[in-house]
């Protein structure tokens, strides 16, 4: 990286022109067919959503912004000239929708495309010049979030981020003792490779991102799948049907898990999990790491997906690790998820308190699960969630469980007929949720089951404990026939249904409800608040609906309480504090809760860092403290356990039972059990 030119020199010399080839951008126009979808997919969000928007100015100013965005999260391409030239556009994009005139979003595009075009040219010459304008010695920041930060003045101010963004790479690339050549090497591949696939783009490429910034304009849920993305978009949603059995999204450049699919080959393999980062993707025992940093989601799952029985191995960087840290391999087996891996399961736990044994039977649902062809071609035998944690309770009831708890730890969802049918299976035949649609009108569902569990029950939930979940967790709760553990639940509170846009046009994925619980409160947005609260895993701003850009507000309507439930809600609130007491002592002894505790501690102090130093010596010295400070964590559990400590942090290993689930993860459940022990005896004393 040395070089007879000064860095300032360089820079100039690495200007670039702001124009991409003319042939390139002029094919990228719309096409009439494009328009027309373009017309009957407003259309369908002026008259179908749950919400209501007028496609006026203040509409188009959104729109706008969100299509900005949409193209240029890090605000390190388009300049602030650049918004002034686009500034007409602000207010007209909401007339162009209405006569389906696609031109004026096609406009920034290409504008976007030269600027992605520039950028990428300019990192490639400045790794062929032999990478002088780097200078790892200087104290100088690299904001990790530049979603809010000003965007450049010029031309000159996006070459200095660029050139940060540049020695941001180099320094990661040296922090894993990569050698130098290897470190041109390999950034010349990637942004080569990042060149060409911008290149490759289609009109049809176009549409989709503007229409994405369309839709998001009504709400996160509501998405435009063109005819060909249908496939990509059932793989992406499960790295199915013979895949990892993963979530993707996005984290900045990074392609990040988030959520494993109950009983797939990720979470089978134990060693993956919500939050974690891919950096790298290689096929088979041979392949060499393809690095898609920088890649669209998208990309990574179909770099990702393959046939049932290969190998894929990924580069994975943990959320709770500071960027520059070397990324660990996961290999994983691809595989088919199916629906007896998601299975519920049951277990009898016991606990001797104040000279008694008290009895707890787990039940732990992975997913709301029904077999609905089985059920359609009228099987007695389907296989179905409420059918299996009946038998569960049945069978655990016989071995002298005095107590239930349920686990929904990250349990998405699944069927809505199941969500009532398994409330039914504790509260019997009530209200479990209400349904609110465009027009107003308001549904109630109530369970049609007799209830087979009258005795105590606590319910166990986290972040990832979604919509199904949260309607029983709400129900149970709004009852007052349980508590609520863990943390707050994720938010999703809204229905979505699909809409084909016509012959070969596509679909359209339409919010056209929003779930109320018993009480009135929906579930969007704030989730269910646990009674007793367990420490936070995962951050509630990167997961979770209030982390979505434009999700859809809370909001209230009639509750449906009767008095018997009150009186009950009463009875339990007023037991809590001395619950929360016993729990708080335990939380603060407990070896595998004081260490979650820790980790959670340590990843929200990571997280909440807005800048990393560019400066070799002094990341250097951040990563080994944040190393020392994880090792200390780690050694502070062994200590506990009575367990040798660890030398260095390298020898820290994930941890991970055999269905995929972590000591931390059994801790509170156990502690869940506990306060349900806690429950049974104080209920008794009440009763006596």
């Amino acid at each position: 990286m040395n070089s007879s030119l000064t860095r300032s020199a360089l820079l100039l010399a690495l200007t670039l022109p702001c124009a991409a080839p003319a042939a390139a951008q002029d094919e990228l126009v719309p096409t009439q067919e494009l328009e027309r979808i373009a017309r009957v997919m407003v259309g369908r969000l002026e008259h179908s959503h749950y919400k209501e928007v007028e496609l006026d100015d203040e509409m188009s100013a959104g729109l706008f912004e969100r299509y900005l965005e949409a193209l240029d999260p890090a605000r390190c391409l388009f300049t602030q000239k650049d918004l002034e030239r686009f500034e007409p556009l602000r207010t007209r994009l909401d007339e162009a929708l209405d006569r389906g005139d696609l031109r004026p979003a096609y406009t920034i595009f290409r504008a976007f495309q030269a600027r992605r075009t520039q950028r990428l040219e300019f990192l490639l010459a400045a790794v062929d010049a032999g990478l002088g304008i780097v200078d790892l010695n200087d104290d100088e920041w690299l904001e990790i979030d530049r979603s809010a930060a000003p965007r450049p003045l010029d031309e000159r101010d996006l070459r200095e981020v660029w050139r940060r963004q540049l020695e941001n790479d180099v320094l990661t690339l040296h922090l894993n003792d990569t050698e130098p050549d290897e470190v041109e090497q390999r950034l010349a591949k990637r942004y080569q490779r990042q060149l060409e696939r911008a290149s490759r783009l289609e009109t049809e490429d176009v549409f989709a991102v503007f229409a994405g910034a369309v839709t998001g304009a009504w709400d996160p849920h509501t998405v435009f799948f063109p005819p060909r993305a249908a496939e990509d978009f059932d793989i992406q949603m499960s790295l199915s049907l013979e895949g990892i059995g993963g979530l993707l999204g996005s984290d900045g450049d990074l392609v990040r898990i988030e959520r494993l699919i109950p009983g797939g080959p990720a979470m089978r393999s134990g060693e993956l999990q919500a939050t974690d980062r891919i950096v790298s993707v290689a096929q088979g025992e041979d392949g060499a790491p393809v690095e898609i940093v920088g890649w669209t989601t998208t990309e990574a799952v179909e770099l990702i997906r393959g046939p049932k029985g290969s190998l894929v191995r990924l580069g994975i960087l943990p959320a709770n690790v500071p960027l520059g840290t070397r990324p660990r391999e996961v290999r994983i087996v691809r595989d088919k998820v199916k629906l007896e891996d998601q299975a519920a399961s049951g277990e009898l736990l016991e606990f001797d308190s104040e000279g008694e044994t008290y009895k707890v039977g787990l039940v732990r649902l992975p997913d709301f699960y029904m077999d609905f062809r089985a059920y359609g071609r009228g099987d007695p035998n389907y296989k179905s969630s409420s059918r299996d944690v009946a038998r569960l309770v049945k069978d655990l009831e016989s071995q002298g469980a005095q107590a239930m708890l349920v686990d929904l730890r990250g349990n998405g969802g699944g069927s809505l007929v199941e969500a009532t049918a398994l409330t039914g299976l504790f509260v019997g035949k009530k209200p479990v949720v209400q349904v609110r649609y465009s027009d107003g009108g308001v549904q109630v569902l109530p369970s049609k089951v007799d209830a087979i569990w009258d005795g105590p029950l606590c319910v166990l939930v986290d972040r990832l404990s979604a919509s199904a979940s949260e309607i029983f967790a709400g129900a149970i709760q709004d009852h007052g026939r349980g508590l609520v553990l863990g943390q707050r639940t994720f938010g999703k509170g809204t229905v979505q249904q699909i809409a084909p846009l016509g012959k070969d046009g596509g679909e359209l994925k339409l919010t056209q409800a929003m779930f109320f619980r018993v009480s009135g409160a929906s579930t969007q947005h704030k989730g269910v608040e646990p009674d007793i609260a367990f420490p936070a895993l995962w951050d509630e701003s990167l997961i979770g609906e209030s982390s979505l850009d434009g999700s859809l507000p809370w909001e209230g309507i009639r509750g449906l309480g009767d008095e018997r439930s009150a009186a009950y809600r009463a009875t339990l609130s007023s037991i809590l504090p001395k619950l929360e007491e016993a729990h708080e002592k335990r939380a603060s002894e407990d070896p595998g809760l004081v260490h979650a505790r820790r980790l959670a501690g340590l990843a929200s102090d990571l997280r909440a860092r807005e800048r990393v130093s560019l400066n070799e010596n002094q990341r250097r010295a951040e990563i080994a403290s944040d190393e020392a400070r994880r090792l200390e964590i780690e050694n502070g559990r062994l200590r506990a356990e009575g367990k040798e400590e660890l030398s260095d942090v390298d020898s820290i290993e994930p941890r991970r039972n055999n269905d995929g689930s972590t000591p931390e993860a059994d801790a509170s459940a156990r502690e869940a059990a506990r306060i349900t022990v806690d429950l049974i005896r104080t209920l008794k004393r009440r009763t006596a």
